[in-house]
């Protein structure tokens, strides 16, 4: 019974790894001497040792086996050592690599290694499962006892396939989800359900329960030296930068980058096509005439043309989204309101290549986001608003509270309650950043059953505040990368990539975000290099002044957006009206109705510009989620048409 449960819930993750499987599977006595079934499943996608890494691997003595998610780049250096030692290798892969680490140190096997991972080991002689996830977040890793049972997944979907997991929404997540339009770990969107956080491991054994350690965490900047060799400093993160980018070419299998034509991608994909032999392939996306203005790809080919890669322009239209869109939502694996580029950008590369390269990250480490601006602007407005008694205050915000969404939503009274809101704390004004809704709003929009449950939830704000720590009295800089990177962008950013790029068999890389680039950025360039008189990512286009073309060097910086609001108001309206309906809204049962109403007519209003679609897309997104993944049996979405979606 066991074993069929695991071959379940490996070939629900065939997507991941369609170049083979494998399976091991033994029992052992619990701590009242009963048998108790060990099971690993694995689904490969081959890229190093395509010959001979099949997984799981296995120690000389059959006693130790691991299945692995990922890439180390150190482990050619790590193999070399390990064998001189003496270690019996019989693959040329990374995976045994991290079993021969764990075999010498244990679980500070993870300190060794150099990539992105999430893997599996059970330890035989010591009765125990051991899992870990790499320092940034970088490939995702769930788990959740149920039972008397410890299952663990790269994506949810391999835990629903077990048919022991609730089909059923953690109330808490739905909480964050409406805020942040992702859910930030070690939440998921199902019960019971729990993401690894970046940076932990987890031992289990049949006795006991999981125990979690943190190995890592960005570092805590040094107090900044008034002096600063500014050209020197260039050059050794520009020869950082390029050591990161070539480890990372590590391929035996074809292997391209995404090209945006922003300042990260082109300054990656500058560096590659002076490491590689032969012309980059690259991808971008674009639109129709009609979404010109979302268009990136004039600046992604005058990029191509100046490193002379081998391009491919994919041109997507509110028809083609609306066509793929179940295959969209069952890539998601958890609902969010960001990915559906990542999803056709991956598309696109998959016809060509493996393995693609990636900028993202780029924003975070260097200051790449308008906030990185307005925020310490924001920050100089405190003593003036601080004059203005609280009780005042209050009473504002109270009255713009009330006010009806139509006006609420305008972007004047928006930005007003924002920043009533978060006067002299950089918490609260940070959630302003990040928040689709605010604490109450969230609350409000939730079902009457669930909201008499949830009156007293922690607000997002303290959650701000209790990761800063003792960070909150860093420059306001130091404060916003951290945040940046250990929340926006593994919790949404990086999850969301994985989930799409492997829903087409696609490994992508993130070289801005290996950790000793991260280590030497954040505590050895100080802030006033990463923004320097209003020009962000000033060192890192200093360092890189002779690769990029000037139009890229200088162009204002464009998020990786698609033309939503207008497709939400034309073909992809029927589609949100549907789902959206409010018999369908109060039978799912999550949220109230007449709220959902308001956000629409506020949406589709006259002055509906001035509102996020977001706002509206999550939630269209959540029900559709709900529909592919609590309401269906099993997998199938490749029959499921988007007119039987919302049926």
């Amino acid at each position: 019974h066991s074993e069929a449960v695991l071959r379940r819930m490996t070939d629900a993750l065939t997507h991941r790894g369609p170049d083979g499987e494998g399976y091991f599977w033994t029992s052992v006595p619990d701590g009242a001497g009963r048998p108790t079934g060990i099971g690993l499943g694995s689904r490969r996608l081959a890229i190093i040792d395509r010959a001979l890494g099949h997984q799981p691997i296995h120690n000389a003595a059959s006693t130790r086996w691991i299945v692995f998610n990922g890439e180390i780049y150190n482990y050619q250096d790590q193999r070399a050592r390990l064998a001189a030692d003496g270690y019996p290798f019989y693959t040329r892969s990374d995976t045994e690599v991290v079993l021969a680490l764990y075999e010498r140190y244990g679980e500070d096997c993870v300190r060794h290694l150099r990539g992105m991972f999430a893997f599996a080991v059970w330890d035989g002689p010591a009765g125990r499962l051991f899992l870990a996830r790499d320092r940034l977040g970088i490939k995702p890793l769930y788990y959740t006892e149920t039972g008397g049972t410890f299952l663990f997944a790269s994506e949810l979907k391999g835990l629903l396939a077990s048919g022991l997991v609730d089909r059923a929404v953690e109330p808490r997540a739905l909480v964050e989800f409406l805020g942040f339009y992702h859910v930030p770990p070690p939440l998921t969107m199902l019960r019971g359900v729990r993401a690894l956080p970046p940076g932990t491991h987890l031992t289990c054994a049949p006795d006991g329960g999981p125990r979690l350690t943190r190995y890592w965490e960005v570092p805590v900047p040094p107090p900044w030296p008034r002096a600063t060799d500014e050209a020197a400093l260039a050059r050794s993160l520009r020869a950082r930068v390029e050591e990161s980018v070539r480890i990372h070419l590590m391929s035996e299998v074809p292997l391209g980058a995404f090209l945006s034509g922003g300042i990260d991608s082109s300054l990656l994909v500058g560096v590659m096509s002076r490491l590689l032999d032969r012309p980059v392939e690259t991808f971008s996306v674009g639109f129709v005439e009609a979404d010109r203005r979302y268009d990136e790809t004039e600046y992604a080919e005058l990029a191509a043309r100046h490193f002379r890669t081998a391009h491919t322009r994919l041109t997507l239209s509110d028809t083609d989204v609306l066509a793929a869109l179940p295959r969209v939502i069952w890539g998601m694996d958890q609902p969010s309101g960001d990915g559906v580029q990542s999803y056709f950008v991956s598309q696109a590369a998959r016809s060509r290549v493996t393995v693609s390269l990636s900028g993202l990250g780029g924003d975070e480490l260097f200051a790449g986001y308008s906030q990185f601006l307005t925020l310490p602007r924001a920050e100089q407005w405190d003593p003036v608003l601080r004059r203005i008694p609280a009780p005042v205050r209050r009473t504002a915000l109270a009255a713009l509270r009330r006010l009806p969404p139509a006006v609420r939503e305008r972007t004047r009274a928006r930005h007003l309650a924002d920043l009533l809101y978060g006067a002299g704390d950089f918490a609260r004004r940070y959630e302003t950043t990040r928040t689709l809704l605010r604490s109450w709003e969230r609350i409000r929009l939730l079902s009457p059953a669930l909201r008499a449950g949830l009156d007293d939830a922690e607000a997002s704000d303290s959650r701000v505040r209790e990761a800063l720590g003792a960070r909150r009295d860093l420059d306001v800089i130091d404060r916003l990368t951290y945040l940046e990177l250990t929340g926006y962008m593994p919790d949404m950013l990086l999850r969301d990539m994985d989930a799409m790029s492997m829903a087409h068999s696609l490994e992508v890389r993130v070289p801005l975000i290996d950790h000793q680039l991260v280590e030497f950025v954040t505590t050895g360039v100080p802030p006033w290099l990463r923004v320097r008189d209003g020009i962000q990512k000033y060192i890192l286009l200093r360092a890189f002044h002779d690769l990029l073309p000037e139009p890229i060097r200088t162009r204002r910086k464009m998020g990786f957006e698609l033309p939503m609001p207008r497709w939400l108001r034309g073909t992809l309206r029927p589609t949100v009206d549907r789902a959206l309906a409010r018999e369908t809204v109060a039978k799912r049962g999550l949220l109230d109705p007449e709220s959902v109403r308001e956000l629409q007519r506020a949406f589709y209003g006259p002055r509906g510009g001035s509102v996020s679609y977001l706002r509206v897309w999550s939630l269209v997104v959540l029900e559709l989620w709900c529909r592919l993944f609590l309401d269906r049996a099993g997998p199938g979405v490749e029959s499921v048409t988007t007119a039987d979606l919302v049926a």
